[in-house]
C-alpha cells in the first residue's frame, strides 16, 4: 500500500544544490560522495547525503516557512527522551538564503512500508505508534496556541473549541476554502459547527505539545528482534501547544485504507504508555481533523488532487458527524 497523501502535489519545486554548495553546508562533516533527493515531503526539500567517512546525513532545506528552522532546533533541544528525533549536526543557509539543518539519517521504514512488508504485524506497528505519541503527549501545556520562533506563544486560544471555530469560521467567511467548499458544504459545516465545537470540551483538560503532522512520511520505524519501535519523528514545523488529538486525527485520517487492528494496537500502546483517550476518540478525532481539512482548502496554488481528496474526506466526516448527532438525540 501507499499512504493516501503520497499522490498529493508539491507546493513548490524542490531545491537543487550543486555538489560545491552541499560541501560548503556540510563543512567539517563532509565532503559528500552522493546526494539523493528524498521524495516524501511536499513543501520542503530533503537530501540524503552520503559521505566517504561517517554515516549518511540528511540536509533539510526550509522552503515553506523559513522561521520553522529555528523553532525545530529549539524543540529538538527540549524534547529530551520524550520522543526520538534525529540528532542535529549542523545548520546554515543556502546561497539564496534558505535555512538548512543537517541531521542524522535514521534508517528504517515508513508506516506504509511496514504495513506492506509485514502485513501480519499491523497491530504491533500501531502499538509502537501509540507508545511514541504518548511520550509526546506527556509534555503538558496550559494554553492552546501557536508558537513564535522562540517558542513563546504568538497566538493564544481560550480553548480547543475556540481554535476550531476561529479557523473554520474565518475560512467560511474569507479564506480560499470558501470558494472551494461551495455553498452546500459551507451551509452544512456552518449548521453543525456549534454542536461539533461543544464535543471538543473534554480535550481542554489534556493539553500537550502536538507534533502537528504525525503521519507515515514523518515516522521512521525499526523492527528489532521481532518488535517495532518509532526510531525518529521528523518534520516539526507545525508543532504547537494544543490537544494530542490533533496528532491522533492526522495519523488516523485514512484509517479505512489500513488494517483495523492497527487502530486497536495504537489505542493499547497509547493508553499503556500513559496517554489519555476518551471513549469516543475515533469520532472525536474526525471532528478535530476538520480543522486540518479546511486548512488544506485555504492553501494557495493549483493542487487539484489534494483538493479533490480533501473534499471527499470532508464529506465523509460531515456525514459521520451528522449520524453521530442523530444517534445522540435519539
Amino acid at each position: 500500500m501507499s499512504w493516501a497523501e503520497e499522490g498529493w502535489e508539491r507546493t513548490v519545486p524542490p531545491v537543487a544544490l550543486g555538489r560545491p554548495e552541499v560541501d560548503r553546508l556540510l563543512g567539517a562533516l563532509g565532503p559528500a560522495t552522493r546526494v539523493v533527493p528524498l521524495t516524501a515531503g511536499k513543501a520542503n526539500t530533503n537530501l540524503r547525503v552520503g559521505r566517504a567517512h561517517g554515516p549518511p546525513l540528511v540536509m533539510r532545506i526550509y522552503q515553506r516557512d523559513r522561521a520553522a528552522a529555528a523553532r525545530e532546533r529549539r524543540l529538538w533541544e527540549r524534547l529530551g527522551r520524550r520522543v526520538p528525533v534525529p540528532a542535529l549536526r549542523g545548520h546554515g543557509e543556502t546561497s539564496t538564503g534558505l535555512p538548512v539543518a543537517v541531521v542524522d539519517h535514521v534508517r528504517g521504514v515508513s508506516v506504509a512500508e511496514a504495513l506492506v512488508g509485514w502485513r501480519g504485524e499491523a497491530e504491533a506497528v500501531g502499538h509502537a505508534l501509540g507508545r511514541a505519541l504518548a511520550g509526546l503527549a506527556s509534555w503538558h501545556v496550559d494554553t492552546p496556541g501557536l508558537y513564535a520562533d522562540d517558542l513563546s506563544l504568538s497566538r493564544r486560544f481560550d480553548s480547543v473549541a475556540h481554535s476550531f471555530t476561529d479557523l473554520i469560521g474565518w475560512s467560511l467567511r474569507a479564506g480560499r476554502a470558501r470558494r472551494r467548499l461551495g455553498r452546500a458544504r459551507r451551509d452544512r459545516l456552518l449548521a453543525c459547527m456549534g454542536d461539533l465545537a461543544e464535543r471538543l470540551a473534554p480535550l481542554d483538560d489534556h493539553l500537550a505539545l502536538a507534533h502537528g503532522d504525525y503521519k507515515s512520511s514523518n515516522l521512521i520505524l525499526q523492527r528489532c528482534g521481532g518488535a517495532w519501535r518509532v526510531a525518529a519523528v521528523l518534520d516539526w514545523e507545525f508543532a504547537c501547544p494544543f490537544t494530542p488529538m490533533l496528532d491522533v486525527a492526522i495519523l488516523m485520517r485514512h484509517r479505512e485504507t489500513f488494517p483495523a487492528v492497527l487502530q486497536r494496537g495504537f489505542e493499547q500502546g497509547y493508553r499503556l504508555s500513559g496517554g489519555w483517550l476518551p471513549d469516543d476518540w475515533r469520532g472525536l478525532s474526525r471532528v478535530v481533523d476538520l480543522m486540518n481539512l479546511v486548512g488544506f482548502l485555504n492553501a494557495s496554488g493549483d493542487r487539484p488532487r489534494l483538493y479533490e481528496h480533501v473534499l471527499r474526506l470532508l464529506d465523509q466526516t460531515l456525514a459521520s458527524c451528522a449520524g453521530s448527532e442523530g444517534e445522540a438525540r435519539r
